[in-house]
């Protein structure tokens, strides 16, 4: 983490019952005359609410938003500014609970409704056994429903989408809503997941030792930060890597819609909080039958300095030459035949970070630690400088954090 001055702040990490982290709400914008509002900055409002018989609100709070250009509004619950209660004292498990978004209107100046959702259709936030492992409580999910799964409110009673089911997939309509269609009306189940594989292309990368971390004088000018000494020798088993980031097109044919602020399907998937790439990846891995995950940041940096060229100008987009995100393998491919690892968007990576983790001396495929606030991610992006991109530059933030220039890429062990 480069900053001229290290600040270490020692919190414990809480997961509260009440209030899942990373719980998020999208909509297509329209005006009260039915116009898209896209690329434009508008205030909205988030109520909470419990629906008994009479509306008891429980949460309200504001937000700025600017819509992408097909009008979808992208929020996180709990950083807008609140008016109204507070999430810590919702018992989010006592439903039914609403969500209602409100959009104020450029020329009135008035909120009206645009989106009101029962709790467990929140596009991301609630998967089945992805929230009871992650969010802590339990969201009373049908038995029989496991990891990946996704529910949805249907004929008064919770419901679960298995993945891979042949008579229905998610979908998110341009209007905003999700919406269930018949799969066989559309194409083949063989025939969807072929297109699923046709996206994933996978490079191996051989096992070897090298030295993880700064070292002072490598490189002309780099400066080193304190989180990245000291430097240790580390074994890295032999594993694959993803030969591009994963693109918005993959990961709109495993979701069902497209988080990304800039919308093109070869660029890589952004707006993605750290807990999102687990669902994606448990919802491909049951599709395909494969083993994918994230890789490991030694196993990140290790690829990165085996497959280095020496000239990032060449390889990578960054802020010395674009201003903005690019599509997937646009740049020539480093020495392992792999795109953009530094460059294009931050990549997140498996491990729990923690400032002084390299001065532990954990030498064999290092994990990271066991637990922690913020998880890492590595490699820089299309608006990063030069000493940004340096490969050993450790990145971190909480997990449940989106950013426009952070995305993923897939890993799997060898064997």
């Amino acid at each position: 983490m480069r900053i001229i001055v290290f600040l270490l702040l020692v919190c414990p990490l809480m997961l509260q019952a009440q209030m899942p982290m990373g719980m998020s709400f999208q909509s297509v914008v329209r005006d009260q005359d039915n116009t898209l509002l896209a690329d434009q900055r508008l205030n909205g409002r988030i109520d909470i609410l419990r629906i008994a018989g009479s509306e008891d609100l429980l949460y309200s709070e504001l937000h700025e938003f600017t819509t992408n250009t097909n009008g979808l509004a992208y929020l996180v619950i709990g950083q807008g500014i609140a008016e109204t209660g507070m999430l810590s004292d919702i018992d989010w498990r006592q439903g039914p609970i609403f969500v209602r978004f409100y959009a104020e209107s450029p020329s009135s100046g008035n909120y009206y409704l645009t989106e009101e959702m029962e709790l467990a259709t929140l596009p991301y936030a609630f998967h089945t056994a992805v929230a009871d492992s992650i969010f802590g409580f339990s969201l009373g999910i049908p038995p029989g429903s496991a990891q990946g799964d996704l529910l949805f409110w249907k004929d008064g009673a919770w419901s679960v989408l298995p993945v891979g089911e042949k008579d229905s997939y998610l979908t998110f309509s341009p209007e905003g809503q999700l919406t269930w269609e018949s799969r066989e009306d559309v194409v083949s189940e063989n025939a969807y997941i072929n297109s699923i594989q046709a996206e994933i292309d996978m490079v191996a990368i051989e096992g070897g030792s090298f030295n993880m971390g700064c070292e002072a004088g490598a490189n002309p000018g780099e400066i080193c930060s304190l989180d990245e000494f000291p430097v240790r020798e580390v074994e890295i088993g032999s594993f694959s890597l993803g030969k591009t980031e994963v693109t918005q097109r993959l990961w709109t044919l495993i979701m069902g819609f497209n988080p990304s602020s800039a919308i093109c399907n070869d660029c890589p998937v952004t707006d993605i909080s750290w807990y999102d790439t687990q669902v994606f990846i448990n919802r491909l891995n049951r599709l395909t039958g494969k083993n994918y995950r994230l890789p490991t940041e030694s196993e990140w940096e290790y690829a990165a300095r085996k497959g280095s060229t020496g000239n990032l100008d060449a390889t990578a987009v960054y802020a010395g030459n674009s201003g903005s995100v690019q599509e997937v393998a646009t740049k020539t491919p480093d020495n392992s035949q792999v795109y953009d690892l530094q460059g294009n968007v931050w990549e997140w990576v498996a491990d729990w970070y923690q400032a002084n983790y390299y001065s532990k001396q954990i030498s064999d495929n290092p994990e990271g630690p066991l637990r922690g606030i913020r998880k890492t991610y590595r490699g820089c992006a299309f608006d990063s400088s030069l000493a940004n991109c340096l490969v050993s530059n450790r990145e971190s933030a909480e997990p449940d954090t989106r950013k426009r220039n952070v995305g993923f890429r897939l890993a799997a062990s060898a064997n």
